[in-house]
């Protein structure tokens, strides 16, 4: 830690930290293939089929976002398009087979980016830090649950 790190706050260092973190994240997705918005979305499909709409809002980007994103993955076989059981106009995203070995896949690259990372800290830290980082998936959780049960 530097100087400079000791004038700044907890939460300004986990800024920081979550900022190099998503590099890493980057970095270890493609070795895999993967982007990171690609990785997103198939991480929302491995929780269930979905239409655009609800995707565009739970990952915070536009419709029109959404769409091209899924087309790359159409097109490597990664998400399908299937009409919607309860609604024949609209349209379900939804992982394959091969999608889910690809998630997988990325899933694999991350861990495995993120223990050779931790892995110069002692076994304490290495656990407050991956307990830390499940905390924040905790909270980002929470945070979601509460945007999408408060009104527009």
């Amino acid at each position: 830690m530097t100087a400079v790190d000791h004038d700044r706050t907890p939460l300004d260092q986990a800024t920081r930290a979550a900022a190099r973190l998503s590099r890493v994240v980057e970095t270890a997705l493609d070795q895999v293939g993967l982007s990171l918005p690609q990785y997103r979305l198939m991480v929302l499909l491995g929780d269930g089929s979905s239409v655009a709409t609800a995707l565009a809002r739970r990952l915070t980007v536009s419709r029109p976002s959404i769409t091209a994103l899924a087309d790359g993955l159409v097109d490597r076989g990664y998400v399908e398009r299937l009409p919607d059981p309860d609604d024949r106009r609209r349209v379900t995203h939804t992982l394959t087979p091969a999608g889910h070995t690809a998630l997988a896949a990325g899933d694999e690259a991350i861990s495995a980016r993120l223990d050779t990372v931790v892995a110069h800290l002692s076994p304490r830290q290495r656990r407050t830090a991956v307990d830390g980082l499940a905390l924040w998936l905790q909270a980002l959780d929470l945070h979601r649950a509460t945007q999408e049960a408060t009104p527009a």
